[in-house]
């Protein structure tokens, strides 16, 4: 049986980011594309990538409205833009899984992105800690459940409901054993 949580919605502040630099992006290839010979191969290079890269903006703009964490009997699933990630439940040290406490937020806060987007409002990606080491976020609220795992990372997620999401993860200990 899986069981599905949303991760809230990007805030406001990253949203406003994301969708600035996507119309920036595109007002880029407008102009390309307005003021291309069809001879100007570097031209159309840089039309192809600006495109590549605006698309992919807007995509991150659009999945980070309907991305959620799965639950099933085997296995948890992150499913966010380019860092969605399955673990099976016995690389999860589940009965660590806990909602973030204001005590452990300077321990767990964000210092360092070594691959992901970090707004304000809106962290999803790979990054690194004031003093737990290495994260996989999804952080776009304030309800974060800490889901630490045997593979020398954490998972850092917003949760709509943690409170049910973190009680989910502890009932799947009772099915392993």
């Amino acid at each position: 049986m899986n069981e599905t949580f949303r991760i809230p919605p990007a805030r406001i502040p990253a949203l406003v980011i994301l969708g600035a630099i996507d119309l920036m992006l595109l007002a880029i290839v407008v102009h390309f594309a307005l003021n291309l010979s069809e001879a100007d191969a570097e031209g159309w290079i840089c039309l192809a990538v600006t495109l590549s890269v605006s698309v992919l903006f807007g995509w991150f703009f659009v999945q980070q409205a309907v991305s959620t964490i799965q639950i099933s009997l085997t296995h948890l699933v992150l499913k966010v833009p380019l860092y969605g990630r399955r673990v099976a439940l016995g690389d999860i040290q589940i009965a660590n899984v806990r909602i973030m406490t204001e005590d452990e937020s300077e321990t767990w806060g964000l210092t360092w992105r070594t691959n992901g987007i970090g707004l304000p409002g809106y962290q999803v990606g790979w990054f690194r800690t004031r003093r737990q080491g290495k994260v996989l976020a999804a952080r776009t609220g304030e309800e974060i459940v800490l889901i630490p795992t045997t593979k020398n990372y954490t998972i850092m997620v917003s949760v709509q409901d943690a409170s049910a999401f973190v009680q989910r993860m502890h009932q799947s200990v009772q099915r392993m054993h």
